[in-house]
């Protein structure tokens, strides 16, 4: 399931003339492992407080496990061709955050990554007033996803994706500038701020798919300093652990975790009716988590052995793929945490969630790694969650 894919690195985006690092410089080829392409959508590419809405977990592998030409260039079936606009902008987003994170991750030696809009809003109390009302109203723009090296650099990260052409391409760059551009972290911990484009081919489409690469400057409207790096810390903890609970099915925890003083990321302690309702807003989200606990142990789909707990589902493809001459039809899913992180979750239904940080501690969030062959993968994130994804025949 690996397709090859054409990268171009715009060097001279890079302010300053600075040159880009040398695992991005110039031009080149990479091969994309489709089945990691749909971890990455499924796993990585979700809100961390907006897991229990969310459908990428399931949806993104069923639709796209048929979607690609038997070729061995990165191309859509050229059935593709007759989607309509909406379904064709909803396929170009989600293949430009897989593919924009598959390549990243790796080239950039990134350890965590989440999302950018939800960092942002949790760390809405640490900055001025102005930014905040900006941010609460919807206006302000954050980019896609948020990564730390193994250095401890920061990095922005904007994807794009579409089926179009080259010129739509290189006018998705100019519309990522303002996203990735808006957060800036302390200089020495700063890293690349990106833009990546995919422009998706598909059979008879006359062009191929590549991926463009370019570090644009932009206004800069949000700044992490020395003050709030603890805040950030906070944030990637929360962020990758409430991820983990959503993706294996347990979203009223994950909601708590993402926002741990009220329904909302920024909220924190406040005083008269503002703390009322935010004290019962909690409450509700603990009775919830509480009863989420209970009834998961007989929810269909559950699993849990001696180390795991999490879901599972096998699902019939579309239509047959062949993988080295072989013919499959279904593809399986587990999303599994550690029965550790699991023991927790009673605590975070009974207790104050932000006394809790030393508990987080003592898990491993950092690290993504890809593991398996060309019919099974697998994406360890850290300590807390493991994703795999299997090809059946029936």
């Amino acid at each position: 399931m690996r397709k090859r894919l054409s990268v171009w690195v715009n060097d001279a985006s890079w302010p300053g003339r600075k040159l880009p690092p040398p695992s991005l410089r110039g031009v080149s080829f990479t091969n994309i492992d489709v089945m990691d392409m749909m971890l990455h959508i499924g796993c990585l590419a979700i809100p961390p407080d907006l897991t229990e809405v969310s459908i990428n977990a399931w949806w993104a592998w069923l639709r796209y496990a048929s979607a690609f030409s038997s070729q061995n260039p990165f191309l859509l079936r050229e059935e593709y061709a007759d989607l309509d606009p909406h379904q064709k902008t909803v396929l170009s987003d989600d293949f430009g955050m897989g593919v924009g994170l598959v390549y990243l991750i790796e080239k950039l030696n990134l350890r965590s990554v989440f999302d950018g809009r939800y960092f942002v809003k949790y760390l809405l109390p640490t900055v001025d007033a102005e930014v905040a009302k900006i941010a609460k109203n919807g206006q302000f723009k954050s980019p896609d996803f948020v990564g730390k090296d193994v250095h401890g650099r920061w990095h922005a990260i904007e994807c794009k994706g579409t089926q179009t052409s080259h010129d739509q391409q290189r006018e998705q760059v100019k519309n990522g500038i303002l996203q990735k551009a808006n957060i800036v972290f302390p200089r020495a911990l700063r890293g690349e701020k990106l833009v990546s484009a995919l422009l998706i081919g598909r059979e008879g489409s006359g062009f191929s798919s590549s991926l463009r690469i370019d570090d644009p400057d932009g206004d800069i409207a949000f700044e992490i300093n020395n003050e709030n790096l603890k805040d950030a810390e906070n944030a990637v903890m929360r962020a990758t652990v409430a991820r983990a609970l959503g993706v294996a099915g347990f979203q009223r925890s994950a909601a708590i975790i993402a926002s741990p003083y009220g329904a909302r990321p920024f909220d924190r302690e406040s005083s008269g009716e503002e703390e009322s309702l935010r004290s019962q807003a909690m409450a509700r989200m603990r009775r919830a988590a509480a009863s989420e606990l209970e009834q998961s142990a007989s929810q269909p789909g559950r699993i849990k052995d001696a180390l795991k707990t999490g879901r599972e589902v096998r699902m019939a493809l579309p239509r047959p793929i062949v993988v080295g001459g072989k013919t499959y039809n279904s593809i399986e899913a587990a999303l599994t945490i550690p029965n550790e992180l699991h023991e927790f979750l009673g605590e975070v239904a009974a207790e104050r969630t932000e006394n809790s940080v030393e508990f987080f501690d003592s898990f491993n969030i950092h690290g993504l790694k890809r593991s398996g062959d060309s019919t099974a993968r697998r994406l360890d994130v850290g300590g807390v969650f493991i994703g795999e994804l299997r090809l059946r025949s029936l």
